[in-house]
This record gives C-alpha cells, sequence and structure tokens, in this order.
C-alpha cells in the first residue's frame, strides 16, 4: 500500500516524488543507509555518446545479434 501511494507520486520528468509538503528526491546517501550497501570507490564518468552509439554498444555487450554477425538491424545499425 505504502509502495503504490508513493508510485502515484512520482514524478518520471524530475526524478522525484511530489508530496503534498513538496518534492522528495532520493539520493545516494539514502540508498547506502537503506539498503546498508558500501558506497566507496571512484566517481564512473564517460564522454556523452549519440543513442546510436548507445544501442550498438549495449547490442554487442549483449550479444544481441550473435558473437560474430555481421548483419544490419531494423535501426540500420551494424552489429
Amino acid at each position: 500500500m505504502l509502495i503504490s501511494a508513493f508510485m502515484e507520486r512520482w514524478q518520471q520528468e524530475t526524478n522525484t516524488f511530489h508530496l503534498p509538503f513538496g518534492e522528495m528526491s532520493i539520493t545516494l546517501e539514502d540508498m547506502r543507509m537503506l539498503l546498508k550497501i558500501p558506497v566507496m570507490g571512484k566517481v564512473v564518468e564517460c564522454d556523452t555518446i549519440e543513442q546510436s552509439e548507445a544501442v550498438e554498444l549495449v547490442c554487442s555487450a549483449l550479444d544481441v545479434f550473435g558473437e560474430g554477425n555481421r548483419a544490419t538491424n531494423k535501426q540500420g545499425l551494424e552489429s
């Protein structure tokens, strides 16, 4: 019941909950405290890439089109 109440108040555009007293967001520190997961290490940074490049990288990492298969998918990207 509580989770569905929060889901109704989630605003995907701003990644926040809209509550009667204002907006609320969940931080990495909140997740560390709630889930008891250590948050340590270096910050991960990467260059901005185009959507087509991201799709290609994900498909390659997940081996979506099979290893060594260089066929063109529906978006016209080589896999």
